[in-house]
This record gives C-alpha cells, structure tokens and sequence, in this order.
C-alpha cells in the first residue's frame, strides 16, 4: 500500500484518494476490495473516515471534517485474506498540511425599538464567532472585541429628511 502525497488541508475533497494498494495471492491471483479480499483491519477505521474505491482508500465526508478540524488522519491498514484464510497486513498513514483558516462572525441587529423605550444594557446585537481551528469564539475570552466605527450618525427630527 502507498500513502498518495501530502495534500493541502483546504483542498481535500469527499471521494479524494490517499492511498492505493494492489493485493495478490499466488493461488487465488489478485484480491480485491470489492471481492471482499481486502478490507481495513478490524478497529482502524471505526471512525469511518476511509471507504474503498475500487483499489483506492478515498476519504469519506467523515474524513474531511476530522481534517477541518485538525484532527491527524490515521494510518491506513488493510488485510488481505486469500480463499484459505491466510492474511496479510500493510498500512500507511496519509498527510496533510494544515491551513490556518481566518475566524467567521454573525452579527445580528435586534429588531428596531422606539427611541423612548431604550434603556442601559438593553441588547441591541448579538453575534456567534467560530474558528475551525479554534472553535467558538467569544468576548469574555477576549476573542471577540468591539471596534467602534469611525462616525455615528443619529437620525433626529430636525435631520430627517423626507
């Protein structure tokens, strides 16, 4: 078996492959995945993040998220058992480098009051932030902060314009 090159984190793909084999025996020829000949060894793959293609170890939509989450891919191990039951066992770990990803904020405006109802600490926004390398993010973590703009501008009666 033999792990494909390193790959981009950013660039991994369901169906992508990251490692092939070819598996023979001499009285029963070649062994296939789709045969049933060669499986992943029992307890390597119980994360799900490998499927076969054909010859080829692809990564599953499982496989991607553990490698958007900075999870380090397992090695792939295989049997492959001829029509005697005589295995044989080969592995190789694929790999990938990881991308620093920029965070993501929401912010929503709370729905529009009339002036005289607003009081201190009344919740005008709220937002979610996330980093896929570091999770949710947030203010008492000092993660998120507020950055005032540059001008405010305030509608009054005497600036409003019809």
């Amino acid at each position: 078996m033999t792990a494909e090159p390193e790959f981009n984190e950013n660039d991994a793909v369901v169906g992508q492959t990251v490692a092939t084999f070819t598996a023979s025996d001499e009285e029963d020829g070649v062994l296939t995945a789709g045969d049933g000949d060669v499986t992943f060894t029992p307890g390597t793959n119980d994360d799900g993040y490998y499927a076969f293609d054909g010859e080829n170890v692809v990564l599953t939509q499982d496989g991607i998220d553990a490698i958007n989450a900075g999870t380090e891919l397992p090695p792939v191990s295989l049997t492959a058992t001829d029509s005697a039951g005589l295995t044989a066992d080969d592995s190789d770990t694929p790999s990938y480098v990881a991308q620093n990803d920029g965070p993501t904020i929401d912010v929503t405006a709370e729905p529009e009051f009339n002036e005289n109802d607003a009081v201190v600490g009344q919740t005008v926004a709220t937002f979610t932030a996330s980093d896929e390398e570091d999770g949710v993010l947030t203010a008492g973590a000092g993660q998120v902060t507020f950055t005032p703009a540059a001008t405010v501008t305030a509608i009054t009666p005497s600036t409003a314009r019809t």
